[in-house]
């Protein structure tokens, strides 16, 4: 509950920016309400922003939630739950190895759940086989 408190309160006092994403060959131009960067499906706590992401595919998957109004985005969050947030009104998705986030000033950004202030330019690289991870035989 704190989470929904924060979102609705912050919601009044966010204005999304413009933003260029650059990914496969190709250009867009966005003002998103959200955009994500995930390698796996979840944000934490359950709220699933990338249904399907499989995080040792080699792949970014790219979600763009579009600005809405406060209705629109409260009768729709639920679905961060649900794993069905890729139905929601005119989200974009794409799924690159590596992309290119250009803003026009510096300004916040997340990386697993802790903010930081981040330059204008953000660069994300996929590098395969970089993680080794041990698990037993008997995993269930």
């Amino acid at each position: 509950m704190p989470y929904v408190q924060i979102a609705v309160a912050e919601f009044f006092n966010y204005t999304p920016e413009n933003m260029i994403l650059r990914c496969n060959g190709a250009t867009y131009c966005y003002t998103p309400f959200v955009l994500t960067v995930a390698n796996t499906e979840q944000y934490g706590g359950g709220a699933v922003i990338a249904p399907g992401a499989v995080p040792d595919d080699g792949l970014f998957d790219v979600v763009m939630i579009p600005q809405a109004s406060m209705l629109t985005m409260l009768s729709h969050a639920p679905r961060l739950f649900t794993r069905n947030i890729d139905t929601f009104p005119n989200i974009i998705t794409h799924r690159a190895s590596a992309l290119t986030v250009i803003r026009n000033f510096p300004g916040p950004a997340h990386v697993d759940g802790e903010s930081f202030m981040a330059e204008e330019t953000l660069e994300y690289l996929i590098r395969p086989r970089a993680l080794s991870v041990l698990v037993p035989r008997k995993f269930p």
